[in-house]
């Protein structure tokens, strides 16, 4: 395929608001990368790179000014193979490498292809492809359900590796993704409603569970090891060594938790947000003695398990979920909650979590 064919995609993406509009743009163009293409066509679509980080910054862009191409013939797949040469480049002399790549490069594409690539090597394609957006455009292509593209996304923690799967091999290949110790999921997120009672006529009987303005964590255990991991997916084990102890103390052979760690004051009070994450994010660059003061300070509080023992929960029922994590952990490391399905109930509690200095309530079915 031309890289061009994505590129007009991209721009229809970028023009119009409706989301039905953005997801056909972005089927129709999924549907006709060959085999060979779909990681790179998937992974440019979303705005990244398959690589990461090539070693092209903005400097580079900016000393690299070559005339466009006139017309397009820019395949994706000598696109493709150009940038994973800049990747590859390393030692000295691999930034002049790298720049008589892309001067290579660009001087192959239009205006238009251009302006793309250059936004993509610097991860400003901001098209309005959201994650979202990506997963129901790929189960439109691939004609299957949203919700097998979305399971094997979480599970895999890649929109690449589970569009390739359903475009090759639709249901059936999302379903042999499975979950991982040591590979985090990627979250799953909430959307919001104007209150309680509302919230709770989309739900039936829910886990009412309290809201708190920390910093999302999800922490992995296999016999004596733990890591934790950030919403994001990157690993902050030795900035969080108290959440790493509190799980490593755990009576289990084996856990995946999900929940969110925050400083809190002496009577129990959240701090600011700004506080959790200046001690989240800065742990491991403090003494010994400040890492230890500041670590005391950021309690973990878990809501979901995700795997109990050997056995896998993501596809089971959040009452199960919450049984096992009832099981894994004491009531101090868990999220509070109330389960009901009376509105007035609810309401209360949201009034008394809120009462308590917290962001607000989570409502689950």
């Amino acid at each position: 395929m031309l890289l061009a064919e994505l590129v007009a995609a991209s721009q229809t993406v970028a023009a119009t608001r409706s989301r039905t509009a953005k997801v056909a743009a972005l089927a129709e163009c999924l549907r006709r990368l060959d085999t060979g293409e779909r990681r790179e066509g998937i992974s440019y679509l979303s705005g990244s790179l398959p690589e990461g980080r090539i070693g092209i910054g903005y400097a580079a862009l900016r000393n690299t000014e070559v005339p466009a191409a006139l017309g397009a013939s820019l395949t994706i797949e000598l696109a493709a193979a150009a940038i994973a040469e800049m990747a590859r480049a390393a030692g000295p002399g691999s930034g002049s490498r790298r720049r008589e790549i892309l001067e290579r490069l660009l001087a192959r594409a239009t205006a238009a292809e251009q302006q793309f690539l250059r936004r993509l090597m610097v991860g400003e394609l901001r098209q309005s492809a959201l994650e979202g957006i990506m997963a129901d455009a790929l189960a439109a292509a691939a004609d299957v359900d949203g919700a097998e593209v979305r399971r094997a996304l979480m599970v895999s923690g890649s929109l690449t590796a589970a569009g390739e799967a359903a475009l090759a091999g639709g249901v059936e290949a999302l379903r042999r993704f499975r979950l991982t110790l040591f590979r985090p999921l990627l979250p799953m997120l909430a959307g919001t409603a104007p209150d309680v009672a509302a919230a709770l006529q989309r739900t039936g009987a829910a886990s009412v569970e309290t809201k708190y303005d920390g910093a999302r964590v999800q922490v992995h255990r296999s016999g004596a090891e733990v890591r934790v991991y950030t919403r994001n997916l990157r690993e902050v084990s030795a900035n969080l060594p108290g959440v790493v102890a509190a799980v490593a103390g755990l009576p289990v052979n084996s856990v995946i938790l999900d929940g969110e760690v925050l400083a809190l004051r002496a009577d129990g009070r959240p701090l600011p947000f700004q506080v959790t994450m200046s001690r989240f994010g800065g742990a491991a660059d403090r003494g010994a003695a400040d890492r230890g003061a500041a670590e005391r300070s950021l309690r973990p509080f878990f809501f979901d398990c995700l795997h109990l023992d050997g056995d896998d929960l993501i596809d089971r029922p959040l009452c199960e979920r919450l049984a096992a994590l009832d099981r894994a952990c004491p009531a101090e490391l868990r999220v509070p909650r109330v389960v009901t399905a009376d509105p007035e109930h609810a309401a209360q509690y949201a009034a008394e979590v809120l009462a308590a200095g917290h962001e607000g309530v989570m409502t689950k079915a």
